[in-house]
């Protein structure tokens, strides 16, 4: 197929799940054959073949631009379909008008709640053109536009098995020692409970250690920071920064537990899979999407959100069962297979050539 890809940003100007998950996807597609043309903002990052950064964040002259260049990448790729992604950061008339006026369809990956906040004046999609959710959860909390497709379907994301396969890792250490190194992944945000973590070491043994990757955030590392200071356990957190996806199994694999204190509702979250992959036990709140995944005793512990004590007493529970971090750890890494970006791109391959059929 001739596919246009559209989404607002693109790695490495952007290095979020969406936008992971985005570029996953058409390095899949690209091998199987298919003619993929991404069209994205960020001007200032060295080029790539069939990338073109020549989108423009909302201005007085962003909506005539961006509908300009989404004419000109219609005209010479004469795509089949389109398959747009995050477009919260661009003008979304200006960007999908067009599209619909060729009318090519148009396959949504909604993975976050962009869509829910859209702009109402946007031509009607295409026929043929669908919504791909990452979870049922955000398709039950979205309401979209009139203008968006009707035809909607969840598509779950996936872990990139180029890093998270079970080819690609070592043997699992099936009686290793519990040694208390606990991991939290994901950004400084409140939102995604990194706080918790924080105040539920300081509820453990003095021994236990916890390590936080993930990219600063503009206000909240400054409060983490100060969180770390008053709950007295500064030597007993590493703030390790952000981390490259091939070097996060050497994280996950020398953490005894993976927190996963999300206060927030996640539209699917791919941090547990990650190191269910890797074969480490997950402890979690189980908000959102993660939900659909995620079974309390059968490969993860949940605890409620906003709630260090239940997180600390999860810990404590994994601490002292090896039998259950095994269990755990066994069921995770199966649960693991079942969610790959191949499989991902497998899916919304299916849909756009669904959407093909129907508009034709």
């Amino acid at each position: 197929m001739r596919i246009l890809v559209l989404t607002d940003t693109y790695p490495p100007a952007a290095t979020g799940g969406y936008e992971r998950s985005c570029a996953d996807v058409v390095r899949v597609w690209r091998a199987a054959g298919h003619r993929v043309l991404v069209l994205t903002t960020g001007a200032d990052v060295p080029a790539e073949p069939e990338v073109r950064r020549e989108l423009r964040r909302p201005d007085a002259d962003a909506g005539a631009h961006c509908r300009a260049v989404v004419q000109q990448a219609l005209a010479d790729l004469r795509p089949e379909v389109v398959s747009a992604w995050n477009l919260a950061r661009v003008p979304v008339a200006a960007v999908l008008d067009p599209v619909a006026e060729a009318g090519v369809p148009v396959v949504l990956a909604v993975c976050d709640g962009w869509l829910h906040d859209a702009p109402a004046d946007v031509r009607p999609c295409a026929p043929g053109s669908a919504l791909a959710y990452v979870s049922e959860h955000l398709r039950r909390a979205t309401h979209p536009p009139a203008w968006a497709p009707q035809r909607s379907a969840v598509v779950h994301s996936g872990i990139d098995v180029d890093v998270f396969g079970p080819d690609r890792l070592p043997a699992p250490e099936p009686d290793r020692p519990w040694g208390g190194r606990l991991l939290y992944v994901g950004r400084l945000a409140a939102a995604k409970g990194v706080e918790d973590a924080v105040s539920a070491l300081a509820l453990l043994p003095p021994s236990d250690r916890l390590t936080v990757v993930g990219p600063p955030h503009p206000t909240q590392s400054a409060v983490l920071d100060e969180l770390i200071g008053r709950s007295g356990v500064r030597d007993r957190v590493d703030v390790a920064g952000p981390v490259d996806r091939p070097d996060l199994p050497r994280y996950y694999r020398a953490a005894d537990a993976v927190l996963f204190p999300s206060r927030w509702q996640e539209p699917f979250g791919l941090v547990p899979l990650e190191a269910m992959a890797c074969g480490t036990p997950v402890v979690a709140t189980g908000t959102g999407g993660s939900a659909e995944y995620l079974r309390d005793g059968g490969n993860a512990l949940l605890v409620p959100a906003g709630d260090p004590a239940a997180l600390a007493a999860a810990v404590g529970r994994l601490a002292r069962d090896p039998a259950l971090r095994r269990a755990l750890a066994d069921a995770g890494r199966h649960t693991s297979t079942h969610y790959t970006v191949p499989g991902l791109a497998a899916r919304l391959s299916d849909l756009l050539r669904r959407a093909v059929s129907a508009a034709s």
